[in-house]
């Protein structure tokens, strides 16, 4: 009996903190995807291809203060809540192209997508390291 007592509060407490962990995210899963998806259906880049696009919360939130400070959100007033940093990997085929160098990976390549408010769509506004 204590070890199926002492098994139910281990399962709970991992429970509790994996919901803990949802509710201190920044945006929801449908927000992410978005993002992701907005990204993959507008890359094109020449003789290149997405390998991996994701989302990093702890990294984004550095980024987003770098970019709402110095980038272009010190001059666009967009909000921090409304501002969304992917990260990327993608590799250049033997072409190169758009100031890319051929026949390279290119790692944690930045995504900055923006919206107006939490209602409206995100858009692309700028990418790179």
């Amino acid at each position: 009996m204590r070890k199926l007592i002492l098994l139910v509060s281990i399962i709970l407490l991992v429970f509790s903190l994996i919901s803990c962990k949802q509710d201190t995210n920044k945006f929801t899963k449908e927000e992410i995807d978005y993002a992701i998806n907005l990204v993959k259906e507008n890359f094109d880049f020449p003789d290149s291809a997405i390998t991996e696009i994701w989302y990093d919360e702890e990294k984004a939130e550095t980024m987003t203060e770098e970019y709402i400070e110095m980038g272009r959100g010190s001059t666009n007033g967009v909000k921090s809540e409304n501002v969304i940093i992917l990260l990327s990997e993608f590799e250049v085929g033997d072409l190169g192209g758009s100031g890319l160098e051929a026949n390279k990976t290119y790692r944690n390549w930045q995504w900055i997508l923006t919206r107006d408010s939490k209602e409206s769509d995100w858009k692309i506004d700028d990418w790179g390291y």
